[in-house]
C-alpha cells in the first residue's frame, strides 16, 4: 500500500477507537477535550489534519482518575505508558497498524514562580532519567550534557520508582487553587506551555469527521498558546508530514499500573 492509503487506514482505526472512548467517557461521566493536533484538526478541518497520524485527548487530574477507572472496567482497551506519556490502546489488534490515543494530563502550575520553575525543572530531569534511548538531535550543547547526565543517573533507579516520582512531581500545586495549569506529561520543550485554569472547566461537542467529540470551550486560548495566533493557517507543504511516524510493526508496551 502507499503511505497515503496507510495513513487513511490509520486515521479510520483511530476514529473508530475514539468513538468508543468517547462513548465510555460520556457513560462514566469523564470530561475530556481533544488536544494538540486533534483539537487543531477539529477547529480548522472539522476532522483530522490530512497528514496527522495520531489522536490526542487531555483531562485534568480528577478526570484522569475517572478515565483510568473506566478503562479498567473495559475489556476492549487498556492504559499503557511509555516512557512517561499515558495512552489508551486496544487489548488486542490483528493488524500491522498500531493505533492508540495519547492522554495528556493537566495539573496546576503553582502561582509562585520559583516553585513553578522548580516543578518544570524536576519533570525535565525525570524525563531524562526515564529515557531508554537518548536522542540529542535538536538540543543545544548545554541540554545535551544535561540529557547525558540525567540518563546516566536514571540507570541507578528502577522504572517503577522513577514513574512514581514523576507522578508525585506532576501533582505539585494540585492541592491549592492556581491561576494557571499545564500538561505535565508532555514533551521536554512543551512543559513550559501554561494555560488559564479555566481551560478545563467547560466543554462542548464539536464536529470531528462523521461524529461529534468533546472540546474545551476555550479552544482558541489553548491553540493560541500551543501553536500561535495564526493557528488557522496551514503550514508550508514541506512541513505537512506525520509527526509520530507511526508506520511500524507493533511493539511490546508497558501496561499502566492504576491505583
Amino acid at each position: 500500500m502507499t503511505q497515503n492509503i496507510d495513513l487513511k487506514s490509520l486515521q479510520n482505526e483511530l476514529l473508530a477507537m475514539m468513538k468508543d472512548i468517547d462513548a465510555i467517557c460520556r457513560e462514566q461521566g469523564v470530561e475530556y477535550s481533544l488536544t494538540g493536533g486533534s483539537l487543531l484538526g477539529a477547529i480548522r478541518e472539522s476532522g483530522f489534519i490530512p497528514w496527522d497520524d495520531d489522536m490526542d485527548i487531555m483531562v485534568d487530574r480528577r478526570n484522569y482518575a475517572r478515565l483510568c477507572a473506566a478503562i479498567r472496567g473495559c475489556d476492549k482497551y487498556e492504559m499503557g505508558r511509555g516512557p512517561w506519556l499515558q495512552h489508551i490502546k486496544p487489548v488486542s489488534f490483528d493488524s500491522d497498524i498500531d493505533p492508540y490515543i495519547d492522554v495528556f494530563i493537566m495539573d496546576n502550575l503553582p502561582d509562585d514562580r520559583l516553585r513553578a520553575a522548580l516543578k518544570i525543572l524536576l519533570l525535565r530531569l525525570l524525563q531524562g532519567m526515564l529515557k531508554e534511548q537518548v536522542e540529542y538531535k535538536g538540543f543545544s550543547g548545554f541540554y545535551k550534557t544535561c540529557i547525558f547526565i540525567t540518563h546516566a543517573i536514571g540507570k541507578l533507579f528502577t522504572r517503577r520508582f522513577k514513574l512514581r516520582l514523576y507522578d508525585s512531581v506532576s501533582q505539585i500545586g494540585d492541592s491549592s487553587p492556581s491561576s494557571y495549569i499545564s500538561i505535565t506529561n508532555d514533551g521536554f520543550n512543551l512543559l513550559t506551555k501554561k494555560h488559564r485554569a479555566e481551560l478545563m472547566k467547560e466543554y462542548e461537542d464539536h464536529r470531528f469527521e462523521d461524529t461529534e467529540l468533546r472540546v474545551t470551550k476555550l479552544a482558541d486560548s489553548y491553540l493560541t498558546v500551543r501553536y500561535g495566533s495564526d493557528y488557522m493557517t496551514p503550514p508550508e507543504e514541506s512541513e505537512r508530514i506525520p509527526a509520530q511516524h507511526r508506520y511500524r510493526p507493533k511493539v511490546k508496551d508497558e501496561r499502566l499500573e492504576i491505583g
